[in-house]
């Protein structure tokens, strides 16, 4: 027999053509779905406006269906000193973003950085978990115009494991200027004494 998952609260499709849905995920956390026309660094905008509320992001799965259509989910926990998760507006977070939400510095323990055919790289990154540093990684990609076009984010512990597929801007190849500028700052953010590695 299925079970229907119980819904924590539903709001749907605005003028904006977004469709949000929080319902009851695994472990006690809440699962937030978002589908529809998501404009470029909405995720980066909604991790940072969440972590700013302290809430953090534990896993989640994002793919750009088509050029501007996005199906998402994210499953959440709130922290002490976090809102109702049902009182917050995901969608003017993903959409505006959240004034004062500032990206944090990053220290990644690995990454792995692997061109693909056809124009766009795929990037895996391991790090020790820190509220903001989904968002603040997604914004600091963001500045060298590179957006994922899928993400798998995942949380084991204390440690994040995180995998994207980036291209640049309107889906174009990623230049080697922007390639070679991705790999000085993911040398940046790593840990003198750890491994990096580009393929």
């Amino acid at each position: 027999m299925s079970v229907q998952p119980r819904l924590l609260g539903v709001m749907t499709a605005g003028d904006e053509g977004v469709t949000v849905r929080l319902e009851a995920g695994p472990d006690g956390c809440s699962r937030l779905h978002l589908e529809g026309r998501l404009s470029p660094g909405w995720a980066g905008r909604l991790a940072l406006g969440l972590s700013r509320a302290q809430v953090a992001i534990l896993r989640g799965y994002a793919c750009r269906a088509n050029r501007e259509g996005w199906s998402a989910y994210f499953d959440l926990r709130g922290l002490e000193g976090a809102p109702n998760l049902r009182t917050i507006d995901y969608r003017g977070l993903a959409l505006h973003g959240e004034p004062g939400a500032v990206p944090l510095a990053i220290a990644l323990e690995k990454y792995t950085l692997v061109p693909m055919i056809g124009g766009g790289v795929q990037l895996w990154v391991y790090g020790r978990d820190r509220l903001g540093f989904l968002g603040s990684l997604l914004e600091r990609l963001a500045g060298l115009l590179l957006l994922p076009e899928e993400m798998h984010i995942e949380t084991r512990g204390r440690v994040v494991e995180d995998r994207f597929h980036l291209r640049a801007a309107a889906g174009r190849p990623v230049s080697p200027e922007s390639l070679r500028s991705l790999e000085t700052l993911l040398r940046l953010w790593v840990r003198p004494t750890v491994e990096r590695r580009i393929a």
